[in-house]
């Protein structure tokens, strides 16, 4: 618009100044950019999933563990880097696991961790116990540990979550992960996590 002597002052556009559709999709820039701004959201909106990150472990694998330190399961854990420090991370797993020991009454305790911390603690630094009997010709039996944790890491760089085991009734035994002793296939074990909006 044309004007004569100084450039008019800079008015900021109220909700008033603008009719019903006036500003339209068309119309802005097809990309958004505001990574540079904080978005305050209404109170109420809270808890929208943000992202979704899962690892599904098919194959079987068989380690040792014993009744002093817990160990990683291979190839169950998860990275997620969240958006935000107010955003909460929910933890889930299944680990399906059986013992290649004559052992009867071994208990091995799944426990959910991110990187060198445990979350979700219960009795005995557990997540979730699970008791699997066995004896001389108990050669198939395995046990399923659901897992599941909202966790609240303060965070916005990369978080690693995963699944560690413990054998609690003394001496080493050998942990299968996705089979049985007699090598039956028994599905398969996962973990997912999910950034919720704070």
């Amino acid at each position: 618009m044309a004007f004569i002597g100084k450039t008019p002052t800079a008015v900021p556009i109220g909700t008033n100044d603008l009719a019903d559709n006036i500003v339209t999709v068309s119309k802005l820039a097809s990309t958004l950019d505001l990574s540079s701004n904080t978005i305050t959201l209404p109170s109420g909106v809270g808890g929208k999933v943000l992202q979704v990150q899962t690892t599904n472990k098919t194959d079987t694998s068989s380690f040792a563990i014993g009744d002093t330190n817990f160990v990683d399961v291979p190839g169950l854990s998860v990275n997620i880097t969240p958006s935000s420090t107010s955003s909460k991370i929910l933890v889930m797993a299944t680990i399906i696991f059986a013992m290649n020991n004559n052992t009867y009454g071994s208990m091995i305790g799944p426990r959910l961790q991110r990187g060198s911390t445990a979350i979700g603690e219960g009795g005995n630094n557990i997540t979730a116990a699970t008791v699997l009997g066995e004896n001389e010709s108990t050669v198939y039996a395995r046990a399923t540990a659901p897992l599941q944790f909202l966790d609240s890491p303060s965070s916005t760089s990369q978080l690693t979550y995963k699944v560690t085991v413990k054998n609690f009734l003394g001496g080493d035994v050998t942990c299968i992960i996705n089979g049985t002793k007699a090598a039956h296939a028994s599905g398969s074990s996962n973990i997912t996590v999910m950034e919720i909006a704070g």
